[in-house]
């Protein structure tokens, strides 16, 4: 698998943690339905991402 490809699906994992990172410390003022929505995201990019490297690097 060439090298930049390897690199994006890094970049998406990195993304998907900074998003549940961002909802785990939103203030209170912030709807529960914002900060949801955000930690889902997150965590499906971090699911979708993890599943790639998984399939890359040892399948």
């Amino acid at each position: 698998m060439r090298l930049s490809k390897t690199l994006i699906i890094m970049l998406l994992f990195v993304v998907g943690f900074l998003m549940v990172y961002g909802a785990t410390t939103m203030k209170q003022k912030d709807t529960w339905l914002t900060r949801f929505l955000i930690l889902l995201l997150g965590v499906g990019c971090l699911l979708v991402s993890g599943y790639l490297l998984v399939r890359i690097f040892i399948v």
